[in-house]
């Protein structure tokens, strides 16, 4: 993943790693293993703002899957492709 990135941060926190996400402080953010009272709020805030909000595999996102992707448009597809090419292992609903 490191050779297209220009770096990789964590916050603490993926409400606000999706919100700077949505503010356009970074450009994608993917998280696994998270309850819903991490990112319920913060997918709103993301889709009211035009990010795409998904799973890694592309769906809809859902808080009961435990794992977002959120990214500009313009790189949601590319970083998607990107995480599964690096072997991001996809963590269903029943995972952690």
């Amino acid at each position: 993943v490191a050779a297209p990135v220009q770096a990789v941060r964590c916050l603490g926190s993926a409400a606000l790693n999706m919100c700077s996400v949505a503010c356009g402080r970074l450009d994608g953010y993917y998280e696994w293993g998270m309850h819903a009272w991490d990112v319920a709020a913060a997918s709103v805030v993301c889709q009211e703002a035009g990010v795409v909000v998904s799973d890694l595999d592309g769906s809809s996102f859902s808080i009961c899957d435990r794992r977002v992707l959120v990214a500009c448009r313009g790189i949601h597809q590319p970083l998607k492709d990107l995480l599964v090419e690096a072997g991001v292992p996809p963590i269903g609903p029943q995972g952690s």
